[in-house]
């Protein structure tokens, strides 16, 4: 394994560099990123019970998700499709179920301690209290690409074993990388599943090689 500073060598890696977000290119983003601004529905969709709520995509994802969102946390939901022209019949959908359409390009959340509103291009603002995006994510994984590793159908994630060994020996990629749950809490578990499978092969060759010796 090699940095742009130094080279290490080791018996077994685990990667689990996770995945770059992509993100609207909408003022203030990151500024409440975590606190009103949210990409995962899994991890945060809660946050958004019963409060006013703005999802915006650049997909049919993002119609299924003002959907779900709906029907899971909050009633007050105002669509946008950024750069995207819904069919006809997901527009119905959306409006049988008393969801806003607005297809005006957001620029800006406003608010300084919380989000107050979304302002769009012709200067509307949506009054909101928290935003979910759907702009998707890329693998942090560039440098696993030139490996022969197994991947999925799609050719996006890594296949692993039930202890999260690629299809390289030595090899453990837990995480978003890998085909499970994309959620931090699961990525500990894949990682200590892991490093357990590790240990138990360290000892393993200890015993070999104790056993090796003994016969000599």
């Amino acid at each position: 394994m090699s940095t742009k500073d130094a080279a290490y060598h080791a018996r077994f890696v685990i990667a689990a560099s996770g995945v770059y977000d992509i993100f609207p290119p909408i003022e203030n983003v990151r500024q409440f990123l975590g606190s009103g601004f949210y990409t995962c529905v899994d991890c945060d969709g809660y946050k958004t019970t019963n409060k006013k709520l703005v999802v915006i995509g650049n997909s049919r994802q993002g119609c299924n998700l003002a959907l779900a969102m709906k029907r899971m946390f909050t009633q007050d939901i105002t669509f946008i499709p950024y750069q995207f022209n819904p069919p006809q019949f997901l527009l119905e959908t959306l409006q049988d179920e008393g969801i806003r359409v607005i297809t005006e390009q957001p620029i800006r959340i406003i608010g300084t301690d919380s989000i107050k509103a979304l302002e769009c291009a012709g200067g509307n603002r949506i009054p909101c209290e928290t935003i979910m995006s759907q702009f998707g994510y890329t693998l942090n994984d560039e440098y696993l690409k030139k490996l022969d590793l197994q991947k999925d159908d799609a050719q996006l994630h890594y296949v692993t074993n039930g202890v999260y060994e690629s299809s390289l020996d030595g090899l453990y990629i837990v995480g978003p990388l890998n085909t499970g749950p994309d959620q931090v809490a699961v990525a500990a578990g894949e990682g200590a599943i892991a490093a357990m499978d590790i240990n138990k092969r360290f000892l393993r060759d200890v015993l070999r090689n104790n056993d090796s010796h003994h016969k000599h």
